[in-house]
């Protein structure tokens, strides 16, 4: 009777309260990236989410779009990466206390798959970019940090000798994208000819490229501008913090070595904000002062 007693009582609290047993479902972090991180974490995300207990909702863009979905348009995020750290300042209007820097990469010229003098190029890229009918591509610099570094590698090349090039590139743009993903596909269907990327989305797109010289890739620091670098940062108002910053962990740790399988480079992680939130952070990145 006893056994029957006990049946009948877990019987009617199924039925009173259904969901009483249940665990409660994991959090579901809203990640923005931007795209040139598109194929790496396409590969992590599932394996963190497993690992840390989570549910991650991605969505992939332009840096300066990202940002904007947030900032503009109330969009909730828990993590956002962006492929360059100024436009946290910048586009983000003092939204953002803090970022950390963890990836580093370098300017490329990618080269389409039609483009006619590809070995002239290799040789002479000027030259071969100042034929008559080349078919230029970048991404937009309000938008993408690949645009606005190509804007300003073009100034650099000026700088050194060859006077009007910009605004002679300029004219040769047949197409202005939000993101490299855009750029990259029209370069592999030979729409386009040549464009200036990040040397880690021509090598994840299979896309050949040809080196540049360090004095105007942006991979090293220089007078003129910082070079190329890859940060994060968690908004103040996520809903789930505690998450994010173990996803951000997790995204950055030296074991993740899909990144450099990817062609991206690794830098020791660089705290950039206030000394009271980098407490949080001191475990495993240096402080780089104020933003």
């Amino acid at each position: 009777m006893k056994g029957f007693q006990l049946l009948l009582f877990w019987i009617v609290s199924a039925v009173l309260c259904p969901g009483c047993s249940r665990t409660p479902p994991p959090p579901t972090l809203q990640v923005f990236h931007a795209a040139v991180f598109e194929p790496v974490l396409r590969d992590l995300y599932p394996t963190a989410a497993q690992h840390l207990g989570l549910r991650i909702r991605a969505e992939a863009g332009s840096s300066g779009n990202l940002i904007r979905r947030y900032t503009e348009l109330g969009r909730p995020c828990d993590l956002l990466l962006s492929a360059d750290p100024s436009f946290f300042a910048t586009t983000g209007r003092g939204r953002f206390r803090w970022h950390l820097v963890w990836l580093s990469d370098e300017m490329v010229l990618a080269v389409g798959l039609r483009a006619p003098n590809p070995d002239l190029a290799e040789r002479d890229w000027v030259a071969a970019l100042r034929a008559p009918g080349i078919r230029l591509a970048r991404t937009d610099e309000i938008q993408s940090p690949a645009g606005l570094y190509t804007l300003r590698l073009w100034k650099r090349m000026e700088q050194k000798g060859y006077p009007g090039l910009a605004e002679e590139l300029r004219e040769k743009t047949f197409l202005v994208a939000d993101d490299i993903g855009t750029v990259a596909a029209r370069l592999k269907t030979g729409d386009v000819d040549y464009a200036f990327l990040f040397r880690s989305a021509a090598l994840m797109h299979e896309i050949r490229f040809i080196a540049l010289d360090s004095a105007i890739n942006f991979s090293t620091e220089s007078d003129e501008t910082a070079p190329i670098r890859f940060a994060a940062t968690i908004p103040p108002d996520s809903a789930h913090p505690r998450e994010a910053e173990s996803l951000l962990r997790y995204l950055i740790s030296p074991d993740r070595v899909e990144w450099t399988d990817r062609g991206f480079r690794r830098l020791k992680p660089v705290f950039f904000g206030s000394r009271q939130d980098y407490a949080q952070f001191a475990d495993i990145a240096a402080y780089g002062g104020e933003p």
